[in-house]
C-alpha cells in the first residue's frame, strides 16, 4: 500500500526537525520504503510516499515526528492501478 504523507510544521519546530533528521533517527519506517520525498522550497512543507504492508508500522514511524510537525496522510494508486478499476457511468 502506497501512502503519500503530508507535513507541515512551523519555524520554532525547523531546528528540532532538522537535528532529528540529521541524526539519522526515525527517517524511514520500520516495514516499508520511502519511495519519494519531496520539498517546496521557501516553504514548511514537504511529501512523502510511503511503500508499506503494514499501517501500524507507518503509525508508529509518524508518531516520532508529531510533536514537531502536522502530519495528514492519503492512500495513493497510480494509473495503471486507477485504470484497472471498471468504472460505471450510469
Amino acid at each position: 500500500m502506497r501512502i503519500m504523507v503530508e507535513l507541515d510544521w512551523s519555524r520554532s519546530t525547523l531546528e528540532k526537525i532538522g537535528g532529528k533528521f540529521a541524526s539519522g533517527q526515525d527517517v524511514e519506517p520500520e516495514k516499508g520504503e520511502i519511495v519519494a520525498r519531496w520539498h517546496a522550497p521557501g516553504s514548511k512543507k514537504a511529501w512523502v510516499v510511503v511503500d508499506t504492508p503494514d499501517s501500524a508500522a507507518l503509525q508508529d514511524w509518524l508518531s516520532a515526528w508529531t510533536d514537531f510537525m502536522d502530519v495528514s496522510t492519503h492512500v495513493v494508486i497510480d494509473d495503471d492501478e486507477i485504470g484497472s478499476i471498471p468504472v460505471s457511468y450510469t
